[in-house]
């Protein structure tokens, strides 16, 4: 645990749905970030409100490289396409 020592057991269960990409789309003009608001099946589920506001975001296909992916997801999702793509970190990427 946190403060130090050890919980009781936890069963828990992993869906594997592979890579995914974020982009966290920056606007200089306003100086703030652009989110998306999307409805999401598993807060429905649960009894929470299915709109939720996130980073944009995409599964990452076999073949396809994780900035095309970015680009396209971006450009569906929040309009018109844009500069540069600044990687900011990598988590968990296939060798």
């Amino acid at each position: 645990m946190f403060r130090g020592g050890w919980s009781r057991t936890i069963q828990r269960e992993i869906f594997e749905r592979g890579y995914a990409v974020t982009v966290l789309r920056y606007d200089p003009v306003l100086d703030s970030v652009v989110l998306i608001e999307q409805i999401r099946a598993g807060p429905l589920a649960a009894g929470d409100e299915a709109w939720v506001i996130e980073a944009i975001a995409g599964i990452v296909e076999d073949g396809k490289r994780a900035e095309e992916v970015a680009r396209r997801n971006a450009h569906e999702k929040a309009g018109p396409k844009f500069g540069a793509l600044t990687r900011i970190m990598d988590y968990l990427l296939e060798p």
